[in-house]
């Protein structure tokens, strides 16, 4: 629910949904005619003609139209005057208008029996077996008809083991065979009938009178008071009608060939639907039939329905089942993913490691952080190409590795990322640098910037973030900057010192306690040091004889690998 006033929006608000709130949310109006936005059939669409099956998963009397101003038979108007509602097509006479409404009209399945939602039943409250003053177990003992699929299970446990025999024993004993056939319907009929003032009476006395089980009794009394307060009727924790999501938000899309390709959520409805008809079915044949075919069907119907909210099942093919628990729940989820900040989508964080040969101005961003923060920039440069639809650009950009790591390397000539270390104690932990795409899983940072951000190579960790707006790169590039930031404006100390990576470093590359005088080595080229020291054949303690040329006479002068090294960086830098 979003809560706003008269001036701007307030907040969010999660609340248990009333079937009649569903109901109103699907209806719609068609042809003058009020429709409920029930989905009777698991059809999709039509393969041949691409159109959606009536009263199906697609149905446009449900969802609203397909095309934006557009017929079913394909004759687009042009220049027409969209503020007008009520232009109809000239030759099947259907009404014309947006189909904005298709990303967020809602559909239902009327179910044939009442389902309890799984996440009351397993959730950390438990609210389900708080209501019904049953355990968990009880509570799956009658709703999975595990009498019925069980039983000679439990005969064998009545023989071996005297505490589940005597467990058994009791759930047979609490319950009738009427109660053990018909579970979710009389589940439903006492949560229904149930007074929440006379149990919230009840359970005060009980905490007076009984010293045992205060912590559930707490518990029950808190709940029953949100339930009153809110004005929450507890049947409401059983599912009679099963939202079904709006059609744009699980789209289907024509390929080549006479190929479609359709979102895997719909799979789920449709065998939903297949087996809430199926129940129908048994219910109006149950005084002619066995009553075992119906029970099949209640629990096959509660298991689909809780692989849709909560667990896996592995379809053909390989296929995940669709749940709802994943969009929920983890870092990638709805609510901390999109809801709690949009800046996500350009930032990033990683452990940060030494990298010499990075210039100062620069800094090294993995292939993969690159990919997800300037995915949109891609897309945008792929757009242009008209052959390729948004599929196949997705596709390209996840699967393509070479061809996409040449668009990154040109797209990042021309950007600037801010890099920020926490806690951000003062100015100098926020400085923009120019990105270059390295391999591996870190960030590449060069060593004698660690002073300005207080950092140090023992797994410290910087956050990434992209300038958008042509104001913050352009600050980003002039102030921000890490060249512009050499002096501290405190006490205008020289933030680039030497650390203890830089000390070490030139010490090993000056050493000569370490020198073989067995083996020397004669090159013609520093070239061929270098090559011959990148294939691990010399060593950085190695002597080498290096040819010299001055004044038309050969020298030979006599070092070691370690300082051609330090001789070719000074030259460089």
């Amino acid at each position: 629910m979003i809560i706003t006033n008269n001036i701007n929006f307030i907040g969010l608000k999660l609340n248990i949904l009333n079937p009649k709130q569903i109901i109103k949310w699907s209806s719609n109006i068609y042809k003058n005619k009020i429709i409920i936005g029930e989905v009777l059939t698991p059809e999709t669409i039509n393969f041949n003609t691409g159109l959606p099956i009536l009263n199906g998963l697609f149905c446009e009397k449900i969802f609203d139209y397909i095309y934006t101003w557009n017929c079913n038979c394909n004759t687009q108007i042009y220049n027409i005057n969209k503020f007008n509602f009520n232009l109809y097509c000239k030759f099947c006479k259907s009404k014309l208008k947006s189909n904005i409404n298709r990303k967020y009209k809602l559909g239902f399945i009327f179910l044939n029996i009442p389902i309890l939602h799984l996440w009351y039943l397993i959730g950390p409250l438990k609210i389900a077996s708080l209501l019904l003053n049953k355990t968990n177990y009880y509570l799956k003992f009658l709703i999975y008809y595990k009498y019925f699929f069980n039983n000679i299970k439990y005969k064998k446990y009545l023989n071996y083991n005297k505490l589940l025999s005597y467990y058994t024993y009791n759930i047979y004993k609490k319950y009738n065979i009427i109660q053990l056939l018909f579970a979710h319907n009389i589940l439903y009929t006492k949560l229904k009938y149930l007074n929440l003032l006379t149990e919230l009476l009840y359970n005060k006395e009980l905490l007076l009178l009984h010293s045992k089980n205060k912590k559930n009794i707490y518990k029950k009394i808190n709940l029953l008071h949100l339930l009153i307060i809110n004005n929450i009727k507890p049947n409401w924790i059983f599912l009679d009608l099963l939202p079904i999501l709006p059609a744009g938000l699980r789209p289907y899309f024509y390929l080549n060939n006479n190929t479609y390709v359709i979102s895997i959520i719909n799979e789920n409805y449709k065998l939903i639907i297949l087996r809430n008809n199926r129940l129908k079915y048994w219910l109006y044949l149950r005084n002619n039939i066995f009553f075992i075919f119906e029970i099949i069907e209640k629990r096959l119907l509660q298991q689909l329905i809780d692989y849709l909210l909560h667990n896996k099942l592995i379809l053909k093919n390989n296929n995940m089942f669709f749940t709802f628990n994943k969009i929920f729940k983890g870092k990638y989820s709805i609510i901390k993913y999109n809801l709690l900040g949009k800046r996500v989508d350009f930032s990033g964080r990683s452990v940060i490691t030494v990298s010499p040969n990075i210039l100062f101005n620069n800094i090294g961003l993995p292939y993969y952080i690159s990919l997800n923060l300037f995915k949109p920039f891609l897309i945008n440069i792929l757009k242009y190409n008209k052959k390729l639809n948004i599929i196949f650009k997705s596709v390209l950009i996840n699967k393509n590795y070479f061809i996409i790591k040449k668009f990154l390397n040109i797209l990042l000539q021309t950007q600037f990322i801010l890099i920020n270390r926490a806690p951000t104690l003062h100015r100098m932990n926020l400085q923009s640098f120019r990105p270059i795409l390295t391999e591996g899983y870190s960030i590449k940072f060069y060593p004698l910037g660690c002073k300005s951000f207080n950092a140090d190579f023992d797994g410290d960790q910087m956050s990434i973030f992209i300038p958008l707006i042509k104001t913050t790169k352009f600050e980003s590039n002039i102030n921000l900057n890490f060249d512009k930031n050499v002096i501290s404006p405190l006490n205008n100390s020289n933030l680039f010192k030497n650390l203890q990576y830089f000390k070490v470093g030139l010490y090993t590359l000056l050493n000569l306690y370490y020198i073989k005088l067995n083996y020397c080595y004669y090159f013609n080229y520093i070239e061929s040091v270098y090559e011959m020291y990148n294939n691990n054949l010399l060593n950085l303690f190695d002597l080498v004889w290096i040819k010299y040329i001055y004044n038309n006479n050969i020298f030979y002068i006599l070092t070691t690998v370690n300082r051609i090294i330090l001789n070719f960086y000074i030259y460089i830098y």
